[in-house]
């Protein structure tokens, strides 16, 4: 009898779930990734149910957990930072130019031209190079492409429901300008790892971009304003100058805050 009780519990909670205005959000969510001309369009069916259920059991698990806002602040985090570990492989010039951070000068659109050595740089990548050898750069450029697009399904998906807990800011919120301090990240430590000529100014070059993922994950209310009161000199989103002149405090700035 209990058992019947808790599948019919959970039928009807699936059911006003679906129902709600984020469960109708996610919905439309994975039909624009899944089935109308995205990257993941190409997925056998049963690839597609797969992943959309992990991704529905991820939201569940964040619901279970005591301070949901800050494990899903933690799991967006996560697949941000994959995403964009394979997007820097597969950005092109043009590409850039359609995204929001298209007037960024420390995201360039190149590195893809670099492929075939910058795939060592990258875990999952090099794994892939390892097991199909075969692969040539445009090979590796489309896998990284596939790849960069689930990670955003799960990003973005995962962006609804940190919105939907109550975890953003009305003025500016904080998500996309995140995501294009870790595209500046990635881009720098992938130009550090080639050989390339660095884009990021000063001696500490991306490190102001990478204390935007500490604001995120240590729970500062608004990560936006505080990144930018931290850093007023460096540019991000329409913050600040693009082409900042170095400052001598840049080390101590950087440098882990006692708490």
């Amino acid at each position: 009898m209990m058992g019947l009780l808790g599948t019919a519990r959970a039928y009807w909670a699936g059911y006003k779930f679906k129902r709600s205005p984020l469960g109708q959000a996610l919905a439309l969510h994975t039909q624009e990734f899944f089935y109308r001309g995205q990257a993941l369009s190409h997925f056998s069916q049963e690839n597609k149910d797969r992943l959309v259920q992990d991704f529905y059991s991820k939201v569940v698990a964040i619901g279970a957990t005591e301070n949901p806002a800050m494990a899903c602040r933690e799991l967006l985090a996560e697949y941000v930072l994959s995403f964009c570990g394979l997007a820097v492989l597969c950005l092109k010039e043009e590409e850039k130019a359609a995204q929001f951070y298209a007037e960024n000068p420390y995201i360039s659109g190149a590195i893809w031209r670099h492929v075939e050595r910058a795939v060592e740089n990258n875990e999952e990548m090099a794994q892939t190079k390892w097991a199909n050898p075969d692969f040539t750069a445009e090979d590796l450029v489309a896998f990284a492409n596939t790849r960069s697009a689930l990670m955003l399904y799960y990003a973005n998906g995962l962006n609804m429901v940190r919105m939907e807990l109550g975890d953003r800011d009305p003025q500016k919120d904080w998500f996309r300008p995140f995501v294009e301090a870790m595209m500046v990240v990635e881009e720098d430590r992938q130009r550090e790892k080639l050989g390339l000529e660095q884009l990021c100014p000063g001696v500490v070059r991306s490190l102001p971009y990478s204390v935007f993922l500490n604001l995120v994950v240590d729970g500062a209310r608004q990560p936006f304003y505080e990144w930018t009161k931290q850093w007023p000199d460096r540019y991000l989103s329409g913050e600040g100058p693009l082409n900042p002149e170095p400052r001598n405090d840049d080390l101590e700035r950087a440098a882990p805050q006692a708490n």
